[in-house]
């Protein structure tokens, strides 16, 4: 009984924490893409 109480709440963990990875993750290539934006466009004007 103690040890499926374990594992349930080691399995909800598990799932926050993909889902905040996730968040930080497309947080991050948001970023990163905007950042490639900008830099096309100075590469594009310094030519």
């Amino acid at each position: 009984m103690v040890l499926l109480i374990i594992k349930s709440s080691l399995l909800l963990v598990r799932q926050q924490a993909a889902f905040f990875n996730d968040d930080i993750i497309s947080k991050i290539t948001k970023r990163q893409s905007r950042h490639s934006i900008v830099l096309n466009e100075i590469s594009a004007n310094a030519k």
